[in-house]
């Protein structure tokens, strides 16, 4: 996983975005660059406009200023060219797993026994082997979001916006899917912009915390995370991250 590098060219650009609804701004000229492999973290209260900015990326609201750009193109009110996660898996019931990641590639035109293929091979890759023929209901929720995250990466290879994907889980899933997550993410190099409430997360999956405060409409601080301490074990018991959460805690409540 790369980290935050300025002299490269950024994967995703999200230029001077604003928009306004019923004459309330909610995002004034907001500015973000995403790198190849990185993982950016929102925070921000409610009402911050965290899922405002992901629907403006994800193509499914157009700003009022600004634009987004992938690989220097821009994409703006174009949906179809990043993968957009929720909270909850959404997998259909009715579809065993198989069907159920490969129904990106099925909206691509890909037939069923195509899409199946394609799917069937990186199903290994996401721990998933031996469930392909099971259904949703049959899943625990860890291997439930595996699935969901198979699904994203097969929609976009590149870039990923994750709404609090790990809310639904519990504690002790949440830590599994999480410690999961961050090594598929460094074999796979999927860039990803998390919004997220829970600042523990933010601190041990990104490498860069973007603090989005209502009173302004846009990001005000930026946190880059040592990627040393956050290959140690023990880093969420290190007092380097009580440190990084103190200093979030003070931009939050600003």
């Amino acid at each position: 996983m790369s980290i935050y590098q300025a002299d490269k060219m950024p994967i995703l650009e999200i230029k001077g975005i604003s928009k306004t609804f019923d004459g309330k701004p909610v995002l004034r000229d907001l500015n973000l660059e995403l790198f190849q492999g990185e993982i950016i973290s929102l925070l921000g209260i409610s009402g911050s406009g965290k899922t405002t900015l992901f629907n403006i990326v994800a193509g499914i609201l157009k700003p009022d200023q600004g634009g987004i750009f992938l690989k220097g193109q821009e994409i703006t009110g174009e949906t179809g060219h990043l993968a957009y996660m929720l909270q909850k898996d959404l997998l259909l019931p009715h579809l065993t797993i198989l069907d159920n990641v490969g129904l990106p590639l099925r909206i691509r035109g890909k037939s069923k026994s195509e899409a199946r293929v394609e799917a069937l091979q990186l199903i290994p890759k996401f721990g998933l082997a031996g469930y392909e023929n099971c259904y949703p209901a049959q899943l625990s929720g860890g291997m439930a979001q595996r699935a969901a995250f198979l699904r994203t990466y097969l929609f976009s290879s590149e870039v990923a916006l994750l709404d609090e994907p790990f809310s639904a889980l519990d504690a002790l899933t949440k830590d599994q899917v999480q410690s999961w997550y961050i090594e598929m993410m460094q074999k796979l190099e999927l860039s990803t912009i998390f919004i997220t409430h829970d600042i523990d997360e933010a601190i041990r999956l990104s490498d860069r915390i973007l603090i989005l405060q209502s009173q302004t409409q846009n990001i005000q601080q930026q946190i880059i995370v040592d990627p040393k301490l956050r290959k140690q074990k023990d880093f969420t018991l290190r007092p380097e991250f009580l440190e990084y959460k103190k200093q979030i805690l003070k931009y939050l409540t600003v």
